[in-house]
Parts: structure tokens; C-alpha cells; sequence
């Protein structure tokens, strides 16, 4: 056996130990990318609680929601506040009534986001809805194409060592 043959196999090894740990490394982020991937739904003033934890009541019955959790203006405030503690200007101009109160939701499927976010978007009691699906897209992609060349230069070494052999 050649140098040149033992320096294939290794290439076409690391490549495929490679592209197998990139594969489980990556699937296991998307899992838990997808568990942290909500939509979180902001309320305007207007909407009072009583309505907000009714709607909050009627999302958990629905099929496609894996979890609900409800933040209070006053909750809000607090959070921001630990979140600024060094900015003592800061948590003094802060009161309750700058922060909205807002339905943090998750999904049992992350393909259903899409269409929860949809359904609050535009509605008269929403200030707005927020959705980080452009991360999770993102990471997808980047990882799709990485495993993607990855196994095509597998392909163009594997005939090398099996040429070289």
C-alpha cells in the first residue's frame, strides 16, 4: 500500500466521520432550535387581562399548542428591569404601563408557527406578533448546504481511494 492510497483513506474517513458528526450535531441543534422557536403575541392597553387569559384558555385547548405561558405588564416590567439593572437611569423612567402584556406561545410542530402567528396578525387587540422563524430558516439552510458539499466531496474521494488502492 501506497502513501498515496493510505493518505485517501484517511481523507475519505475524516471526510465521512465528518460529514456523520456534522449530521447528528446539526439535527440535534434544529430539535432544539425548534423547541425554543415561538410566537410571541404583544397586546395592546386596551385588551384587558380577563380577555387575555380567556384567549390564553382557548390556545391551550387547541391541538397544535404545546405550551401557552402569560406575561402581566407588571411581570414585564420586572423582567426588563433584572434584564437593565445596570442602567439605574434606566429602571427609573420604566413604568408598567410602557410594556405590553403578551402570550408566549409554542407549538407541538414548528411547521404550525406559521400559521399561529397568521391568525393573530391584524387583529384589532394585537400591538403586534413576533417570530423568530427567520433564525430557524437560517440555521436550516446553512446547515442543508454544508452537509450537501460535504457529501459531494465524500463522493469525489471515495473513487480516488478505491482508484488508489
Amino acid at each position: 500500500i501506497s502513501t498515496i492510497s493510505i493518505m485517501a483513506i484517511f481523507v475519505s474517513f475524516t471526510l465521512l466521520s465528518f460529514i456523520i458528526s456534522f449530521s447528528v450535531l446539526s439535527n440535534t441543534a434544529m430539535n432544539f432550535l425548534q423547541k425554543q422557536v415561538q410566537v410571541r403575541v404583544f397586546f395592546k392597553d386596551t385588551f384587558n387581562e380577563n380577555s387575555i387569559l380567556s384567549l390564553k384558555s382557548e390556545l391551550e385547548k387547541d391541538s397544535r399548542i404545546l405550551e401557552v405561558g402569560y406575561t402581566s405588564k407588571d411581570e414585564a416590567l420586572r423582567i426588563f428591569k433584572d434584564l437593565s439593572k445596570n442602567d439605574p437611569v434606566l429602571q427609573e423612567s420604566l413604568t408598567s404601563n410602557i410594556l405590553p402584556a403578551s402570550l408566549e406561545i409554542k407549538a407541538i410542530d414548528v411547521k404550525d408557527l406559521d400559521a399561529i402567528a397568521n391568525e393573530f396578525s391584524g387583529r384589532e387587540y394585537v400591538d403586534s406578533v413576533k417570530y423568530l422563524k427567520d433564525i430557524k430558516d437560517t440555521f436550516k439552510y446553512y446547515s442543508s448546504i454544508i452537509t450537501i458539499i460535504s457529501i459531494i466531496l465524500f463522493i469525489l474521494f471515495f473513487p480516488t481511494m478505491a482508484f488508489l488502492s
